[in-house]
């Protein structure tokens, strides 16, 4: 498989010596040995986070703010802010792993939704804990997926990534 990558607008990017990135505009990332992102530090706002994870795939366990949950199968379950156990809440996911809502045990409503277009574009949101989202992927401050598309004939994903306003087109050709 090949990835290129390639910028619209004027945020820099740099890859270590395996093809990883590495740096994107302020953004900074170290890598563990399979190439999961074991900490982002922001030099614009002077922030750092550090991502755990279940296993040895790319489940998220915690990203630094909250603590993530997840049933035998890989489904997300729940979410908790902070160290209190019980502090947490149950999450929803649908048909496609897209976090749709949140609530407490034993609650009669929500306490938090989300609602997605087709494209992973977030149309509404409101009291959602976590950064789980679009298909139950961790989903940044800054960064948001504006879409996914397939280029016929060639075999190529191309998913278009906006980091705080520039576009940025990654092709994934297999």
């Amino acid at each position: 498989m090949q990835i290129q990558c390639r910028l619209i607008g004027g945020i820099g990017s740099g890859d270590d010596a395996f093809g990883n990135q590495i740096t994107a505009g302020d953004h900074s990332y170290t890598l563990d040995a399979v190439g999961r992102n074991i900490t982002d530090s922001d030099a614009a706002d002077q922030t750092n986070r550090t991502f755990q994870y279940s296993g040895a795939d790319n489940t998220i366990a915690s990203d630094g703010n909250y603590t993530y949950s997840y049933d035998p199968s890989g489904g997300l379950t729940g979410v908790n802010a902070g160290s209190s156990p019980g502090s947490g809440l149950l999450a929803i996911t649908d048909a496609h792993d897209d976090v749709i809502g949140t609530f407490a045990s034993g609650a009669t409503s929500l306490s938090g939704s989300a609602t997605y277009d087709p494209l992973g574009n977030v149309t509404a949101t409101g009291g959602v804990m976590g950064r789980l989202g679009y298909q139950s992927g961790w989903a940044g401050v800054s960064l948001t997926y504006r879409y996914l598309s397939f280029e016929q004939g060639g075999g190529t994903v191309v998913k278009h990534l906006s980091l705080g306003g520039p576009m940025l087109m990654v092709s994934f050709t297999f």
